[in-house]
């Protein structure tokens, strides 16, 4: 009866197990490993100052990436901590996609501030971008690259510093000499937004949207590297720090 049995069990076994004719074998599903799919998604944060309603420039510039295929969230500067925070829990799932934080007045100030909290979790920043920020924040190890748009003569003359550690490139870029150029439009000025715009390109690699090559145009990253290379288009007495 015992050798019944076993034989019964060693039937059903086969058949649990069989592998049709060019099939290959499949592991136990238990030991199959969970694969993270690498997550390339660059991920853009506009924040808004003020009672989100001093900033409709971050809205516009949303606007522009979207043409380019990138996808901007435009926020509160009240909720850069836990937009950090949702950033923290991508990075750890996986995700390794390009992150840029730009911010306006308060979302300046919150832009940095943010960019400090994932410093806290070792996530990397590509760029920080700020418009107007009230204090001088400090840029973080993490952040590879900091560009500051702001007026000395304005009582939002802040600049960001360089913090303990920090070693990615600095640019303050002064506008006292654009007459046309005040607090409340420095974000909505379309020659700063279209820097701006080159700047975010640069710093996730390109657009996202595949487009048809024109003559005698540069590329995103081209026009990105001549702001680099050359004074700010807005301000030809700007010097990087």
């Amino acid at each position: 009866m015992l050798l019944v049995r076993m034989a019964a069990i060693a039937l059903v076994a086969a058949s649990t197990f069989a592998v049709t004719p060019g099939a290959e074998a499949q592991p136990y599903p238990w030991a199959v490993p969970r694969a993270v799919a690498p997550q390339s998604a660059p991920q853009v944060y506009l924040l808004k100052g003020l009672a989100d309603v001093f900033s409709s420039g971050m809205d516009s510039l949303a606007a522009k990436l979207r043409r380019r295929g990138i996808t901007a969230r435009v926020a509160s500067h009240a909720s850069s901590d836990s937009l950090a925070d949702e950033v923290i829990r991508a990075y750890r799932a996986g995700s390794r996609g390009p992150i840029v934080i730009a911010g306006h007045s308060l979302g300046a100030d919150a832009a940095v501030s943010m960019a400090q909290r994932l410093n806290d979790a070792r996530v990397p920043v590509a760029l920080v971008m700020t418009f107007g920020p009230l204090n001088n924040p400090r840029a973080t190890p993490n952040v590879a690259r900091a560009v500051n748009y702001y007026q000395a003569n304005s009582a939002w003359h802040g600049q960001i510093v360089r913090g303990p550690g920090f070693h990615g490139a600095l640019t303050n870029i002064n506008l006292d000499k654009a007459a046309d150029v005040n607090h409340f439009n420095i974000e909505k000025v379309e020659r700063i937004q279209n820097e701006a715009v080159a700047r975010i390109v640069a710093a996730i690699g390109g657009s996202r949207r595949p487009t048809t090559p024109k003559p005698d145009t540069d590329s995103p990253g081209d026009e990105a590297k001549a702001h680099d290379a050359a004074p700010s288009a807005v301000e030809p007495a700007t010097r990087p720090n």
